[in-house]
């Protein structure tokens, strides 16, 4: 909510998010504890209170005058969690998963704010290493990773005839992601190789089995027990990407801003488009979309940006306009799905960007600097199981294992699928730009052309055994309907 009222300049809503602040710290127990249950027996839990330590983070950065009390406030819960720990609690099973994000927030008082707290720091952060390591480390390896139909509230050792042991974390979207999210976090604060270890191959876990028939992140339309995570997928993959990206590989030169949690979605995405480098001499532009930002570094050098963009909707044409006091360097995030992307600089002929760890560096002079960045990227086909295909081009998803598109996940199936809504068989070499005309809602007045992708297809059919599926399904090879036609592709349609 502080990102959303922040980003949208709400008067009404960045007063509400004010007052909740207050009477958090206003009611801050004697012993540091945050939350209604201040002064009450009831059990503590730490894993709801790590959303609001993100947003007072958030505050912290967006007034500084409210800073001191809010580090003061974090600090006093920091302790708490020491005590408690040193103390002979344990970590629930959420409060393991989603730890990461406390670690940040302790990696984020000892930068800005120690407060003469950087013992206490440092040993909750090897307290909570060591609770963790154990706990979340394991849960991406093949020997507990669910590859078969599986209820994710429950994680017991036979999930549906599968004999994977217990993980130690129920397997829903957001505990996954989360268990990624610490691990990242776990690696940028340690910089073991064991860390490193670890979430390199929990992506290359996840990456093996995602799009699985029944597999955690593209349930198939018919084990209804995953009808949920599906409504989640796209965001969490998204913010787990941008945690993935901002935590590990690129900690020695991104900076605070890469706080993603709570609420899903936009703002705390806008949150992390822009970092600064450790001394904050250098801007970063992590993702290049439409944005305005002012902000000053090192040396009292003020800077604003303004990027004019319907990238990737529309366009493939990032300009940006940068006038400062004083001279830095500028870095663009070249994405790797871009090939053979190219740079203008004050009006200077396109030159190939030459990134290094993704980042292609310019140099900025007093004054105003125009860019112009080119992102061009290719319709790529991925085959999916099941015989289906994702369609994509850039970021965006055009058809992710829909082709044939399925039914609503938890219908009522019929033997034979050749209902109302229509699946397609597609022939990808036939896949080529095309243009949609549709009215944005977030743009009404503006042109209402958007980039789409056209192909043949044919709407297809197939059988299932049995008619009612339990769990396994049995799926016959899908045959044409009806005529091959044109149809058109498009993103977030």
């Amino acid at each position: 909510m502080v990102s959303l009222a922040g980003t949208l300049g709400i008067i009404k809503l960045q007063a509400q998010t004010e007052q909740f602040l207050d009477y958090f710290l206003d009611t801050q127990g004697p012993d540091g504890w945050l939350g209604p249950e201040v002064n009450t027996t009831q059990r503590h839990q730490l894993s709801p209170r790590f959303p609001f330590l993100l947003g007072a983070m958030h505050m912290a950065e967006a007034q500084p005058a409210r800073a001191p009390r809010i580090a003061v406030a974090l600090h006093r819960f920091v302790v708490f969690v020491n005590r408690m720990l040193n103390d002979g609690g344990a970590l629930d099973d959420d409060a393991r998963v989603h730890v990461g994000d406390l670690l940040r927030v302790i990696a984020w008082l000892h930068r800005y704010h120690p407060n003469g707290q950087e013992d206490v720091l440092a040993e909750t952060t090897q307290i909570l290493e060591r609770e963790t390591r154990d706990g979340v480390t394991h849960v991406f390896t093949t020997e507990f990773f669910p590859v078969m139909t599986f209820d994710p509230l429950r994680h017991i050792p036979k999930w549906y005839g599968s004999l994977r042991p217990d993980p130690g974390i129920e397997w829903r979207s957001m505990d996954t992601i989360k268990t990624l999210v610490t691990l990242a976090a776990r690696y940028r604060l340690s910089g073991e190789q064991s860390d490193r270890d670890a979430i390199e191959n929990a992506w290359l876990t996840l990456l093996q089995h995602q799009g699985h028939p029944d597999g955690t992140y593209t349930p198939e339309a018919l084990t209804v027990y995953n009808d949920y995570s599906r409504q989640h997928m796209v965001a969490e993959s998204l913010r787990s990407h941008i945690d993935g990206y901002l935590l590990q590989d690129n900690s020695d030169i991104l900076d605070k801003g890469d706080i993603e949690s709570y609420p899903e979605g936009w703002p705390d995405f806008i949150h992390g488009a822009f970092l600064t480098s450790a001394d904050r001499a250098s801007l970063v532009q992590v993702y290049p979309g439409a944005f305005t930002v002012n902000t000053t570094l090192t040396g009292g050098n003020k800077v604003s940006v303004i990027v004019n963009t319907a990238y990737p909707f529309d366009s493939d044409t990032v300009h940006t306009t940068i006038v400062a006091e004083k001279d830095f360097t500028y870095y663009i995030r070249i994405p790797a799905w871009s090939n053979n992307a190219s740079i203008s600089v004050n009006g200077s002929d396109f030159l190939p960007c030459t990134p290094t760890y993704g980042m292609h560096a310019v140099n900025i002079t007093p004054g105003t600097t125009h860019i112009v960045l080119n992102l061009p990227a290719q319709i790529s086909t991925e085959d999916r199981p099941m015989g289906l295909t994702t369609v994509h081009r850039g970021p965006l998803f055009y058809a992710h294992d829909t082709l044939a598109h399925l039914h609503s996940i938890g219908d009522a199936l019929p033997s034979f699928l050749d209902g109302p809504d229509p699946r397609y068989a597609i022939a990808p070499s036939t896949l080529h730009p095309s243009a949609v005309h549709v009215r944005r809602q977030w743009s009404p007045t503006g042109p209402p052309t958007r980039r789409a992708i056209a192909v043949a297809a044919c709407r297809v059919g197939w059988k299932l055994w049995p008619p009612e599926p339990p769990v396994h399904i049995e799926r016959g090879e899908a045959a044409c309907i009806d005529v091959v036609a044109n149809i058109t592709l498009t993103a977030y349609a």
